[in-house]
């Protein structure tokens, strides 16, 4: 079960991060629209990742920002689709319940459009999670990278944003034979 729960886990993730900043009509001049949020971090209009710290617990959370229009079939993380309108933007919020070792997501969207949710919990007996944003830091012909925690991002990081590295940590259900508290379980996704 806990092997089923990290490969469910990382595909989650996985299909969030490489559908981060999708637009149904790369011809059209409308951005990919901004999102408030003073728990998981804002972001600002064409900005398609953020991340933060939850300083009392130490686990991160990760947002990605993806355009749908109606009927193309995009899924947000709980699984929902919009069924019919004009391109909107929806945020997808993935961060860990350590209260409840669950890994949960809540989905933002336009009032109006049925998209947004409360927070669900995904897959349980997870411990904590951590996210590296691998940042292009130079435009030379050989570029630079460097992977960056939350707390180090800045407004100009978040667009140079190549990749992440995601650590999940797994509530180790053999941890009262002497094994170790958690179980780390590491992918990096473009």
């Amino acid at each position: 079960q806990l092997q089923d729960n990290e490969r469910l886990a990382m595909a989650f993730l996985t299909s969030a991060v490489q559908g981060a900043g999708y637009y149904p009509d790369p011809t059209s001049a409308t951005p990919i629209t901004g999102f408030t949020d003073l728990t998981y971090g804002n972001t600002a209009a064409g900005q398609i990742m953020v991340g933060t710290t939850d300083t009392t617990t130490s686990s991160d959370t990760l947002s990605t920002v993806y355009a749908t229009t109606g009927g193309d079939g995009l899924l947000t993380c709980q699984g929902a689709t919009y069924a019919t309108g004009s391109t909107i933007s929806v945020r997808n919020t993935f961060y860990v319940d350590t209260t409840n070792k669950t890994l949960n997501c809540k989905v933002d969207a336009p009032s109006g459009s049925s998209m947004s949710a409360t927070a669900a919990p995904l897959v349980t007996g997870v411990a904590s999670m951590s996210v590296l944003y691998n940042v292009n830091t130079s435009n030379s012909p050989t570029p630079a990278y460097q992977y960056y925690a939350a707390g180090s991002m800045t407004a100009a990081l978040w667009p140079l944003v190549k990749s992440v590295r995601i650590t999940l940590n797994f509530v180790n259900p053999n941890a009262s034979l002497g094994g170790n508290a958690t179980i780390p379980w590491v992918q990096t996704r473009s």
